[in-house]
């Protein structure tokens, strides 16, 4: 196609200059003529890309590339993952004490409780351990007053196999002294003696 253009322009131009030839003009003036025409010739023949290779590069989207997370997405935690989460009980270390097996000496062991309530959790873990089918205490209660005197006041069912009253003597050594060594030897409750009461009333030992 581009050399019918050519060829055309050049038969164009011999057309047009051919009768106004005269002995002055040379023929290399005629053929440079000829060459800038040949030049315009080329340049007006450049064609663009066919319009469906435009078509497919303009509309093809480039690959996608991940998105980065948001500083909020990835330095925000999930709820309730806090370090302090909603509804976590702050907990501290208490000691109990137990009777041994020849109720001689009380063994102490450390444990975890809520913080707010260390001194009606430390003496349900005592009571956890010397209650059983035939003692069995339904409740119990824990006082301090200002003056370091704790009262523990115990309740048992009256229709209960057994009552206090029936405890032997290494069962009372075993139940009240573990509640007492718990008390006293706590420092940061500033218990200085232990009262016990059934229901209100006091309990001879």
């Amino acid at each position: 196609m581009l050399g019918c253009q050519l060829q055309s322009h050049i038969m164009i131009m011999k057309t047009m200059i051919t009768p106004r030839i005269t002995p002055r003009i040379t023929q290399r003036v005629f053929l440079t003529l000829l060459t800038a025409i040949a030049l315009l010739s080329i340049g007006s023949c450049k064609t663009t890309s066919p319009s469906n290779d435009g078509g497919a590069s303009s509309s093809a989207s480039p690959a996608a590339s991940p998105s980065s997370p948001s500083p909020l997405a990835s330095g925000q935690s999930p709820a309730g993952t806090a370090s302090s989460p909603a509804g976590t009980v702050a907990m501290t270390t208490v000691k109990i004490y137990q009777a041994d097996s020849e109720c001689v000496n009380y063994v102490a062991k450390e444990i975890q409780v809520p913080r707010d309530r260390a001194i009606e959790a430390a003496v349900g873990k005592v009571l956890e351990v010397y209650n059983s089918p035939d003692f069995n205490l339904s409740g119990y209660r824990v006082s301090v007053d200002a003056e370091g005197v704790a009262t523990v006041d115990l309740r048992i069912p009256p229709d209960a196999p057994r009552q206090i009253t029936s405890l032997s003597a290494c069962e009372q050594f075993a139940l009240f002294g573990s509640l007492r060594e718990t008390l006293v030897n706590n420092p940061d409750w500033k218990v200085k003696t232990v009262h016990f009461t059934e229901r209100g009333k006091d309990i001879s030992l």
